[in-house]
């Protein structure tokens, strides 16, 4: 879509011939909201399918799907906004500004996820590396025990 707008603004300089073609940004934006909707809801969907049961990994699956509903509602909200001025106002540029912000949030949201990645595996790795340190410690002293919890409780 953006390929054919671009094209036909150039074949077309002058404003008034590309106030015809406002319908192309209006799509665009619909197949935008449309596009973050799916990628959001398949997403949790397959993170919601693939829970493991063990309270640390679900804990780590539940903030990716609360990162994955923010990022993209919020993406799918400036879309919605876009597309809603391209409609009611298409000559008047508003939704440019819409899209111009939408694509910043784009890459915001991508290194965003770039950074949390770095977290959740820090956290996923501290959470074993306790567990661990747990069973060695109960394994040389035979006076303690430990539970799935890992609480430690004297024999």
């Amino acid at each position: 879509m953006l390929l054919i707008t671009t094209k036909r603004r150039f074949a077309h300089p002058e404003f008034v011939h590309f106030q015809k073609l406002t319908w192309l940004i209006s799509a665009g934006a619909a197949m935008a909201v449309v596009a973050d909707g799916l990628l959001a809801g398949v997403l949790v969907t397959v993170l919601r399918r693939n829970m493991t049961g063990m309270k640390r990994m679900d804990t780590i699956v539940d903030i990716l799907i609360l990162y994955t509903i923010s990022t993209g509602l919020l993406t799918g909200i400036v879309n919605f906004l876009s597309f809603i001025f391209s409609l009611l106002s298409p000559s008047k540029l508003v939704y440019t500004a819409f899209g111009i912000v939408c694509t910043k949030l784009y890459a915001n949201s991508l290194l965003a996820s770039l950074n949390a990645r770095k977290y959740l595996s820090e956290r996923a790795s501290q959470e074993v590396l306790v567990s661990s340190s747990l069973l060695k410690e109960s394994a040389r002293d035979p006076t303690l025990q430990t539970i799935g919890t890992g609480f430690k409780i004297p024999a």
